[in-house]
């Protein structure tokens, strides 16, 4: 996953074109690649409510050109053009060079990849939930996408898996697991963390443990690739057996001893939503939006 190489370098030069534009000789070429990183770090830094995707600089001897593409020009420009010509007292200082201001309007920002990618961010660091700034986002770029190729488009939403969330108490399986084990003369490693983190993967387990206290533990003695056909044992004793023994052991320590271990997990786990909002918010997750093909603008002025 670590080998990706980002598309925009092999498209140079074909259908795109440098986002810088200049020539230095050797020994002013790092100063001037660093001075076009700080002027575009700031203008985004600065024009972040404008939705700026994209900062293209054009250099000659005494002068700088900035074309500045942005959803909202309104932001940039200002009530008669005082925020923009700020902005170009600023820039000019910053590098000492005369420096031209182009705004280039983003006519369509839903269908912008940084646009999305960053209006997706700002919602997450508002604390509006992941699924529906995803949600929102992904229905906005196939209504824009469907509307600028006069399509028809159905966007049905699916509640997805809730993320896993891990207790506390642990006990029960932990004892299991090497009870289990010790039947066997200890012929397994039994693998025990020492803390018990969040967990990232999502699956109908992770529905459960939202609402009550859940355990996961994981056993091997298979090959091949998870909920797949190729999923063979290599070891039937410990695919199969071992697993049935964990099942029947943590449910008997979980028992035992008037439920001892039970009520210790039920004490330390805290639900994040009870059975009736867990329906209520899996229904809101649930839509479906409709929208007829429309003929292209273009094509009705042809006829």
């Amino acid at each position: 996953m670590g080998q990706k190489v980002n598309p925009h370098g092999l498209r140079v030069g074909v259908i795109k074109n440098w986002d810088s534009r200049w020539f230095a000789k050797d020994e002013v070429f790092g100063d001037t690649l660093v001075s076009d990183y700080k002027l575009r770090k700031y203008l985004k830094e600065k024009l972040q409510g404008a939705g700026v995707p994209k900062i293209e600089i054009e250099r000659d001897a005494n002068r700088v050109k900035v074309f500045i593409h942005c959803a909202k020009p309104g932001v940039v420009i200002g009530r008669g053009g005082t925020e923009i010509e700020k902005l170009r007292l600023s820039l000019e200082k910053m590098i000492g060079k005369s420096v031209a201001l182009n705004i280039v309007e983003v006519k369509a920002p839903d269908m912008n990849a940084q646009l999305v990618a960053e209006n997706i961010a700002q919602q997450l660091e508002k604390r509006i939930s992941h699924r529906r700034a995803m949600k929102n986002s992904m229905a906005r770029a196939m209504r824009a996408g469907a509307v600028a190729t006069g399509a028809g488009l159905t966007i049905k939403t699916f509640a997805g898996y809730l993320p896993l969330i891990p207790v506390k108490e642990t006990a029960s399986v932990v004892e299991a697991l090497k009870d289990a084990n010790e039947s066997t003369g200890n012929k397994y490693n039994v693998d025990i963390p020492e803390e018990v983190r969040h967990s990232t993967g999502s699956t109908d387990y992770g529905d459960v443990a939202n609402i009550m206290p859940t355990i996961q533990f994981g056993t091997g003695g298979y090959k091949g690739v998870l909920h797949n056909p190729d999923v063979m044992p290599t070891d039937e004793y410990l695919a199969y057996v071992m697993t049935a023994k964990v099942f029947a052991l943590a449910g008997y320590k979980l028992l035992k001893n008037g439920g001892e271990y039970a009520k210790a997990m039920l004490d330390s786990y805290e639900a994040v939503m009870t059975r009736d909002e867990y329906i209520k918010y899996m229904d809101s997750m649930m839509g479906e939006e409709h929208i007829d093909m429309q003929p292209l603008p273009l094509l009705d002025e042809q006829k």
